[in-house]
């Protein structure tokens, strides 16, 4: 079976090239972090457990990673922090950080001295802009 699986993003394109990845284990690597598990890898990709668990290691040990596990999360954090980048605004971020602390709308309005209409407002254009319903989505993003 031949597929054609495209990174999903510039950061994982610049990374994969960064760490000089192959297209196989760029495949590999998309296939994993969407949630596929070893065995329907190996079927994808038209390959052994055995040779998938050994290109494994080689992926390893040129991304200096541990485990697949943390390289996947690495990428998705910097992507995730990517998009968040060019979607909000810059007085946006800041309440954005200051809000992941747990702050109060008050607090946080005496911290970046503006009033507390204003972070109404930007945490209300944060929710739209990343699609999230309430505070328990926005610590799960973070």
């Amino acid at each position: 079976m031949n597929i054609n699986i495209r990174p999903e993003s510039r950061f994982v394109q610049n990374f994969t090239y960064a760490c000089q990845l192959t297209d196989w284990e760029k495949k590999y690597l998309t296939l994993y972090a969407k949630g596929y598990c070893v065995e329907t890898i190996c079927i994808m990709l038209n390959t052994s457990s055995s040779t998938l668990y050994r290109k494994r290691s080689g992926i390893l040990q040129k991304t200096k990673f541990s485990t697949i596990k943390e390289l996947i999360a690495s990428i998705k954090s910097d992507r995730r922090d990517e998009n968040m980048n060019q979607i909000l605004s810059t007085r946006e971020r800041e309440v954005f950080e200051v809000l992941r602390l747990g702050k109060s709308n008050k607090e946080i309005a005496e911290i970046l001295y503006i009033s507390i209409g204003t972070v109404e407002s930007h945490i209300s254009n944060i929710y739209n802009k990343l699609s999230l319903r309430n505070k328990i989505d926005l610590f799960n993003r973070c």
